[in-house]
């Protein structure tokens, strides 16, 4: 494990941050007007700050594995609305439900099925389990729900997809994208999401 970044970045508005590894600390300095960040494929960073550097931001993409960075506790992304998470990253459901109880005002959730280089193959893994708790965001401000690319494996998928739908209560829209989805799994995948008792009677869903 070596060192570290420190960046100060007063200006900084938009942040890429991707590929780093085995860090004691990295760190975004003065970054108050960060509105929009995008971390990729970092591992093995033991610091919270990377994440707590970021709490100004309005939207925020992740493509990270709660296995493989430390992740502060608490409610801290107040400013956050807009949410992206790529689904290839080993227990990523548990980096979600992370994100959630730490976004109290998310208003957009996007969830990324892509194909990936990166993808975590043969990481043993725990399975998706609901929180005791329903995030803040599901109950007050969580309007738009978008998952894109939705492949096999579908186990843990549809479980959280049926766990959105049913505690989202402000919900407008949830989308739906499976092209890589054998048709007759994606016309069943279409029949059970259907079948969930949506907690917004106004939620509308669409299978592209």
């Amino acid at each position: 494990m070596s060192g570290g970044y420190v960046t100060n970045a007063p200006s900084l508005k938009y942040l890429l941050f991707h590929g780093v590894q085995s860090r004691q600390c990295c760190v975004i300095k003065n970054a108050a007007e960060l509105v929009g960040a995008m971390i990729g494929n970092v591992s093995k960073i033991v610091d919270e700050k990377l994440l707590l550097s970021l709490t100004s931001v309005k939207t925020l993409s992740l493509a990270l594995s709660p296995l493989e960075i430390t992740f502060p506790s608490g409610s801290i992304f107040y400013q956050l609305v807009n949410l992206e998470i790529h689904t290839y990253k080993a227990e990523w459901w548990n980096l979600l439900v992370l994100m959630l109880d730490a976004s109290p005002r998310l208003q957009v959730l996007k969830l990324l099925d892509i194909l990936c280089r990166y993808w975590d193959l043969g990481v043993a893994c725990k399975k998706w389990s609901q929180p005791n708790k329903v995030p803040e965001c599901l109950l007050s401000h969580l309007e738009t729900f978008v998952w894109r690319g939705f492949r096999h494996p579908l186990e843990e998928k549809i479980e959280v997809a049926k766990y959105i739908l049913s505690n989202a209560t402000r919900l407008k829209k949830a989308t739906f994208s499976g092209k890589h989805v054998q048709r007759s799994s994606s016309q069943e995948l279409a029949e059970e999401l259907e079948s969930v008792v949506r907690a917004s009677n106004s939620c509308e869903l669409v299978f592209d």
